[in-house]
């Protein structure tokens, strides 16, 4: 039988937060990923925004700037393991290392809902290449400065909708199902390693983003069938990415985690 630790059943709380922490965050230009740039910054997180729009990451950095939070824009087309690669270079040549990498660059809003019969092939492959491919660079970018400091923290954004089965959205449900997949993957392959592998599964969360998808009929359809009666928001993720990101969530790792006030409950 293996010997099991004596000593006081309860220590210290852990630390939850990411205070002095440096935090790639790919797709923040808008949306979502902007969000996190803005939360995990007021927690006093160094936040490096990636977006292939450098326009728009450069505008979010100036916006955390404005608030005083240390940052970098780095225009990142996560398609492209070169600039993914670049991308990670820079983080490390400005702040010194990454802590923590939020893969949430992915093609959502811009996408047309159709039977998947009638999803042209380019337009598969181009959402896979972005949301699933995209996630895969980056991961692969950071991880050697994540493996010399013996620490580190990847949190994959996939989706509710793989969950619920979501019709005439094959391409995207698809891409975020595989997020899930290589999330279980990535963590069994860095066990040991002081590096741990999450996924978040957001459900509807509105955002400055305008979504052709969310009409408010819609918007009011998936809330009446939630157990939450209310339309999500981003702040309803900050205390779980928080948790992710923190030495608190050390053993745990290779887990998804549904935020969307139990739409897809069961």
């Amino acid at each position: 039988m293996a010997e099991r630790p004596f000593g006081e059943p309860v220590g210290d709380p852990p630390e939850i937060g990411v205070a002095g922490r440096v935090v790639v965050i790919t797709g923040a230009g808008q949306g979502l990923g902007r969000a996190y740039a803005h939360l995990l910054s007021r927690g006093g997180a160094k936040i490096v925004v990636a977006d292939i729009d450098g326009e728009a990451g450069r505008r979010v950095a100036g916006e955390i700037a404005e608030n005083g939070g240390p940052h970098l824009a780095v225009a990142t087309d996560v398609t492209d393991p070169d600039a993914t690669q670049e991308m990670a270079d820079r983080a490390v040549e400005i702040f010194g290392r990454i802590d923590g990498l939020i893969a949430n660059a992915g093609l959502n809003a811009a996408l047309a809902r159709r039977p998947f019969w009638e999803i042209p092939a380019e337009e598969w492959d181009r959402v896979m290449r972005v949301n699933a491919g995209g996630a895969f660079n980056a991961a692969k970018a950071v991880l050697p400065t994540m493996r010399a400091t013996g620490w580190g923290r990847i949190v994959t954004i996939s989706s509710a909708a793989w969950h619920l089965g979501l019709p005439n959205y094959l391409h995207y449900v698809a891409s975020k199902a595989a997020l899930a997949g290589m999330t279980r993957s990535m963590a069994r392959e860095l066990g040991g390693t002081g590096i741990t592998v999450n996924a978040i599964s957001p459900g509807q969360i509105l955002t400055e983003v305008d979504n052709p998808g969310q009409t408010e009929e819609n918007i009011a359809a998936v809330v009446s069938r939630q157990i939450v009666p209310r339309s999500g928001v981003p702040q309803d993720i900050a205390g779980l990415l928080l948790y992710l990101l923190s030495p608190a969530s050390d053993f745990v790792t290779g887990q998804s985690f549904t935020v969307d006030g139990g739409l897809s409950h069961q």
